[in-house]
Formats: structure tokens, sequence, C-alpha cells
């Protein structure tokens, strides 16, 4: 009877044991899911401001320089030297004003756990939005993002027509 009576009390540990476990993966999880998250979207955002900064129609070696200078912290070196080849397939800036102000983002999906898709859009201001708020136009984007060892990279947009 000693010994049924120790073999109950060590399967009920055990039990415990391995529930307790399975939560604090389960939460570990979800955390670093959450983290995942919030660093792509901080990457698209901060990506999103640095588009005023890449003159497109400037003269071409001016605009391979700006794209280097702002975005390689942001993408993938296949992008980037995609962006190098054919500097005008990169976003930036197309005219004096309207320029692009930031990223919007509407939906996050995660694609895998080293891929996730961003929606969004490209608020274009002038200087009038710039200093009271709005937007001068919009065009929808997507961005796919891949991780890089232990960060976060764009490696793929889709810049659609303005609504």
């Amino acid at each position: 009877m000693f010994i049924k009576k120790n073999q109950f009390y060590i399967i009920i540990a055990v039990i415990v044991f391995l529930m307790a476990v399975y939560m604090i993966y389960s939460i570990r999880k979800d955390n670093r899911l959450n983290n995942n998250e919030e660093n792509v979207i901080k990457l698209v955002e901060d990506f999103g401001s640095t588009l005023k900064n890449v003159p497109l129609l400037a003269p071409r070696d001016e605009v391979i320089q700006a794209i280097k200078d702002n975005y390689s912290p942001y993408v993938t070196d296949e992008l980037m030297q995609n962006w190098i080849a054919h500097p005008r397939r990169a976003p930036g800036r197309t005219t004096s004003s309207p320029w692009p102000d930031r990223i919007e983002i509407n939906e996050v999906e995660r694609l895998s756990d080293d891929e996730y898709s961003i929606k969004g859009r490209i608020v274009e201001v002038t200087s009038t939005e710039a200093e009271g708020g709005g937007a001068a136009a919009f065009r929808p984007v997507e961005l796919i993002l891949k991780r890089a060892g232990n960060k976060w990279l764009i490696d793929k947009i889709i810049i659609k027509n303005y609504e």
C-alpha cells in the first residue's frame, strides 16, 4: 500500500511539473511572437520615415548613394542590389511636393516564424500637411520582411497606384 501511494504522488507531481513547463513555454513563445511583431512594425515605420530622403529624379549616382545611405539598415542585400541596379524601382521622393512622409500600417500577418507581410499605405504630404497634419495622398504598399539572423529586414516591397 505504501509503494502504491508514493507512486501515485510521484505521477501527480510529474503531471503538475509537465503542465507548468508547458505553460511557461507557451507564455515565452507568445512573448517572442509579440516582440517579433513589434520589431517588424518599428522597422517598417522607421523605413517609412526615410523615404523622403531618396530623390528618385536626381542623377543616377546621387540616387544610388541616397538609397545606400538611407535604406541599407532596413532591407536585405538582395533587395539593395536590385535597387542599385534599377534605382527607379526603389521607393522615394519623385516630386518636390508632395513627398512621402511615413508608412501607416493597416495589417500585420505572420507568414511563418521567419517571415511577415505588412500592408499599409505610404502617406504623402505637402508643407501644409507637414505643419497642420493630414495627408495630400496615399499609396497602398505591401512589404515582406524576413528574419536575417537576429534582426528583421525588408525583402520585398510592392507599391501600388495612388488611392
